[in-house]
């Protein structure tokens, strides 16, 4: 939610949505409906297509879009709906699936974005990507931040709390 919108990510109708809070339109603002494999640096706005926007999240002026079906990160304007390239998210395998992004939170000044094999990216606003305590024994479904530190849920429902070089419950 921000400027009185509502935006939501229309996975299945790759689309990205936006609800007016005040006239209550619904409109698309990203993705021609269609999907696309390919990756691509930059999607005009609703003309071309968007594969599967998993999560979205709004940092400042801009809005975050995660593509499961490309490992993209995509800044948009929530304007105009143009959106280009922040970064290529890490891919592997997740049993016969592709790793794929499934959560994205918005930090003071980074992103946070969980991916289908558990484990969670830190990603400046740069595109810069940084696992999060890299072989730590938790599989996450979602991490933000909490106070001095990282709060997560991890795919088995457990809480944890990630601060310096510790990790609290």
């Amino acid at each position: 939610h921000a400027n009185g919108n509502l935006y939501i990510a229309d996975t299945h109708n790759n689309r990205v949505r936006v609800i007016d809070m005040t006239t209550e339109q619904v409109s698309s603002l990203l993705g021609s409906g269609y999907i696309t494999w390919k990756k691509v640096k930059t999607i005009d706005a609703r003309f071309e297509p968007l594969g599967l926007p998993t999560d979205l999240a709004v940092l400042g002026n801009l809005l975050y879009v995660t593509s499961a079906a490309t490992n993209q990160l995509f800044e948009v304007d929530m304007k105009d709906g143009s959106a280009e390239l922040l970064c290529d998210l890490p891919e592997g395998n997740v049993g016969l699936l592709r790793n794929c992004p499934v959560n994205i939170n918005a930090g003071s000044n980074v992103l946070y974005v969980t991916m289908a094999d558990g484990k969670a990216y830190k990603v400046d606003r740069k595109g810069k990507i940084a696992e999060l305590k890299k072989g730590t024994p938790f599989r996450f479904a979602s991490v933000c931040e909490w106070k001095n530190g990282i709060a997560g849920v991890t795919k088995d429902g457990r809480v944890v709390y990630l601060e310096d070089e510790k990790i609290g419950k």
